[in-house]
């Protein structure tokens, strides 16, 4: 068991999402983290979660995009969009 953890990567041309927590799980890794991005992917983040929960994986945090990051500490309707 590798105790590092792994991005599951997005902008893979020839590599879905789930074929990457694929990948992962059969490397041994049992940490990932997930791109929590304003972005429309084909496979979205909770899908990618759901599948990397089924296969055990632990998702130890979310990467968030860096447009207007500086949202998230107020109370405000692009704050929730963000969010």
């Amino acid at each position: 068991m590798r105790e590092i953890a792994v991005a599951i990567q997005n902008d893979n041309e020839k590599v879905t999402p789930l074929q990457t927590i694929d990948a992962i799980k059969k490397a041994g890794f049992q940490n990932v983290f997930v791109q929590w991005y304003n972005k429309d992917w084909k496979i979205g983040q909770q899908e990618q979660l759901d599948y990397a929960k089924k296969l055990g994986l632990n998702i130890i945090f979310a990467h968030l995009g860096y447009q207007n990051i500086n949202e998230i500490w107020k109370n405000t309707q692009e704050r929730r969009s963000i969010c």
